[in-house]
């Protein structure tokens, strides 16, 4: 397979929030009825394990062009989402302005399941059929668009 794109875009805000979150947490650790209570320590650490799980998963989204298909992956691969260039209708591709109600991560929307790191400009790829949508957020949708416009040629 031959790679015509690739973009990893971030989201810095995610982990800001779980550096203050977990910083606040081993403020609260430091008390000294806080250690005695070995109660208390199984919630914190749940909650710093799902913080920095999310944050290494959801702040890095890598969007990948081949001559196959168009792929988005979250962090490691954890959650990816294809489709194959085939399967695509020229027609059936546009950028749209994704609403702030949408919010960041991997989202249910009506028009589909939305993969996106920031707020703004979204690329809706629905397939042939109409039985795939393909939705991510970036910041290079129109780009995105022209390239797969001209590998569809």
């Amino acid at each position: 397979m031959k790679k015509i794109y690739q973009h990893t875009q971030t989201n810095a805000l995610l982990w800001i929030l779980s550096v203050i979150i977990i910083g606040a947490q081993v403020i609260v650790l430091l008390k000294k009825d806080v250690l005695e209570n070995k109660v208390v320590l199984i919630p914190i650490a749940i909650i710093t394990l799902v913080l920095v799980l999310t944050s290494l998963i959801f702040t890095r989204l890598t969007i990948t062009i081949t001559n196959k298909h168009i792929e988005a992956a979250f962090g490691f691969r954890v959650f990816v989402q294809k489709i194959a260039l085939e399967n695509i209708d020229p027609a059936k591709i546009e950028v749209i302005k994704t609403p702030l109600s949408y919010g960041i991560g991997l989202r249910m929307t009506p028009k589909g399941t939305l993969y996106n790191t920031r707020h703004g400009k979204s690329l809706h790829i629905t397939s042939k059929d109409g039985k795939k949508t393909f939705f991510i957020g970036s910041k290079n949708a129109e780009e995105i668009k022209a390239i797969l416009l001209k590998e569809l040629r």
